[in-house]
């Protein structure tokens, strides 16, 4: 079984920097999605290869991994020499059950290795930026319409004058369920303030009854 670092064809001297620029080769050519086009017997040891690859970078990207693992070689090269020279030495172990754990490996910083992707793949994961983008300039749009036809309702020639300084006799518009607005009788009105009664006080049969809370009281409205 192969080193860690003859997985990643470096020597056991190796940089952290070339044991990084080793892994992202190896990856490159590797990947799993390279080789969806692949044979199925080419693709299944493109897999295990980057199995193996995957588990070099995860011990030899750390230090102290890293370190506990050329312990473990140094070790198994002291036994084969003890062997004879005839013997060939045996690679360390990948992790002797006797030996205890080394702490996980902690990675410093990803590798982008991921290799390029066809037009159909991009355009799958463009879809959901595009659907956000679209809804967000959907809301755009309706919230801008909405205040311009907001803005649009309020505004006439005339400046309307709230119904508490109305009196009776004046022509008004209603401008929400319990404020009126006065305008010319020679325009469009929803009537004309007959008369103001109190709470409890009814108004004439032919008049509709607003209440107006700043005053307290209920504007009579007959059809103008």
């Amino acid at each position: 079984m192969p080193t860690h670092y003859e997985t990643l064809g470096v020597p056991p001297t190796a940089s952290s920097e070339d044991i990084r620029r080793a892994y992202r080769r190896l990856a490159q050519r590797f990947h799993p999605d390279r080789h969806l086009q692949s044979p199925a017997s080419e693709a299944a040891n493109a897999s295990r290869r980057m199995r193996d690859i995957n588990q070099a970078w995860s011990v030899l990207s750390d230090t102290g991994a890293r370190q506990h693992y050329d312990l473990e070689l140094a070790l198994a090269r002291v036994k084969a020499a003890r062997n004879g020279p005839s013997q060939r030495p045996a690679p360390a172990p990948r992790r002797a059950p006797s030996d205890p754990r080394p702490p996980a490996p902690t990675y410093h910083g990803y590798v982008d290795v991921a290799p390029g992707y066809g037009v159909w793949t991009a355009i799958f994961r463009a879809v959901p930026w595009v659907v956000v983008i679209v809804v967000l300039g959907g809301i755009f749009v309706f919230t801008a319409f909405a205040a311009n036809k907001s803005e649009g309702t309020g505004s006439s020639s005339e400046q309307p004058v709230v119904a508490t300084t109305a009196a009776v006799g004046d022509c008004i518009r209603a401008l929400s369920p319990t404020e009126l607005g006065i305008v010319d009788c020679s325009r469009g009105n929803d009537g004309r303030i007959v008369e103001k009664v109190s709470v409890g006080r009814p108004c004439p049969h032919d008049s509709e009854a607003v209440y107006l809370p700043d005053e307290t009281v209920y504007a009579c409205i007959r059809p103008y």
